[in-house]
């Protein structure tokens, strides 16, 4: 929305689409879509910016944009999710969840 930090729009995104009350912790990423071979190519210029969140409860909850909220092992990852994240992106992240001590990517 318009106004909130990134911070602030993870949070309020993640409640709106799942349920889950969380804190935003660190800059994960901030990834060029261009780089990272996404299909179809998007006729806007895009950054993708990840953001860690720690879970503080709540309960998971349908929304317009989502059904059947869950949390997935690296190998669990719905096929829905590749054409926005890709396969390298989500490994990369479990790799920032095994080591929190990695530097934020940035392109």
């Amino acid at each position: 929305d318009v106004g909130d930090t990134p911070a602030e729009a993870a949070v309020r995104e993640i409640f709106e689409e799942t349920g889950y009350r969380t804190r935003a912790s660190k800059l994960l990423a901030v990834w060029d879509r261009r780089r990272h071979g996404h299909q179809p190519p998007s006729a806007f210029h895009l950054y993708k910016v990840v953001v860690r969140c720690e879970l503080l409860g709540g309960e998971p909850t349908d929304s317009v944009e989502t059904a059947d909220a869950r949390f997935f092992a690296e190998h669990e990852i719905p096929a829905l999710s590749l054409p926005r994240t890709t396969p390298s992106q989500i490994a990369r992240l479990f790799e920032h969840q095994r080591d929190p001590n990695l530097p934020a990517d940035l392109d």
